[in-house]
């Protein structure tokens, strides 16, 4: 299941596929507070398979390899994903329970997760066949990877395959894992708090150019409803502006600019087009539950003001 590769696909992603249980509260509960919720459902979700499938929507082709849980959860996410046209056939099922979290959403449609970790929490490292990678332009995976990541990005490097790298705040810990990460990493994403605690800086530019100076030759900084920074080495730092839209789920956010930004990257759009593409892309799927509830298509982006110098109708 996890030999072969699939010769078309753009974007191979090496990330988990999960299960979001989403539970509404008034705001984030601190230490030792109590209050009311209300469920609201189950969404599929994960950071690997929101990547595939946000790239998917906008025409591009997209592999995931990870796992689920021999349960009706992987089904269902293994279901949704077909749909979006995601290729799942580097995906294996294992036993027990497919990842899962729950996410505790606030009025204002920030969350904050706790996460079920189990052994259907990422890809299959010890079973990959690397010929996956083979006729790809990207791979993507995350900083909770560590050594499996630089694995994965030195296979990349000789098959001349772009490495792109998520970090997130708890990826700080291991500062020794994420220089050797980003050694090997072409496009970094990251949160601006993520920029700022690790330069040790409260200037966002410095932040981004300390962050290339590890490695990465384009890096894009998400600053939620600011938009995000996009640096490339050599270019000026681009500032892109986010989008006024009615918040109801920040989940899954993130990982929806990434697979849109890759899906212009891949095409060749200038680092300021990828940031637009992204932001509107990102923009769009908070304004429904669920990481995936609301993913525009490209005829969909076309008709945004914002997108007007976007190169939507050639790709």
């Amino acid at each position: 299941m996890t030999s072969g590769a699939p010769a078309s696909a753009e974007l191979v992603s090496f990330a988990d596929i999960s299960t979001d249980v989403l539970v509404r509260v008034a705001a984030l509960p601190r230490p030792d507070a109590k209050q009311s919720a209300t469920l609201i459902g189950e969404y599929p979700g994960g950071m690997g398979a929101n990547v595939a499938a946000a790239f998917a929507r906008l025409g591009g082709r997209a592999a995931l390899v990870s796992c689920v849980g021999g349960d009706e959860r992987g089904r269902r996410n293994l279901a949704d994903l077909s749909a979006a046209d995601v290729d799942v056939s580097r995906v294996v099922t294992v036993g027990g329970e497919t990842f899962w979290t729950i996410a505790l959403i606030d009025d204002d449609g920030e969350k904050s997760l706790v996460e079920f970790s189990g052994e259907a929490s990422g890809p299959p490292w010890g079973r990959i066949d690397w010929a996956v990678l083979d006729g790809a332009a990207v791979a993507y995976t995350v900083g909770a990877e560590g050594g499996h990541a630089c694995e994965l990005f030195d296979q990349c490097r000789a098959r001349g395959v772009t490495t792109a790298l998520d970090l997130e705040s708890a990826d700080l810990d291991d500062d020794a894992m994420i220089g050797a990460l980003l050694a090997r990493t072409d496009v970094l994403f990251a949160p601006l708090s993520y920029a700022l605690t690790a330069g040790g800086t409260g200037d966002e530019s410095a932040a981004v150019r300390g962050l290339q100076a590890r490695g990465p030759r384009l890096v894009a900084v998400t600053m939620g409803g600011r938009g995000c920074l996009v640096g490339r080495e050599g270019d000026a730092l681009v500032e892109v502006p986010g989008q006024e839209v009615e918040v109801v789920d920040t989940t899954g956010a993130g990982d929806c600019f990434a697979g849109a930004f890759l899906y212009g990257l891949v095409r060749g759009w200038a680092p300021a087009e990828c940031g637009t593409l992204a932001t509107l892309m990102a923009a769009h799927s908070v304004t429904a539950y669920g990481s995936r509830g609301r993913l525009l298509g490209r005829s969909e982006l076309a008709a945004l003001p914002a997108a007007a110098a976007l190169p939507l109708a050639a790709t």
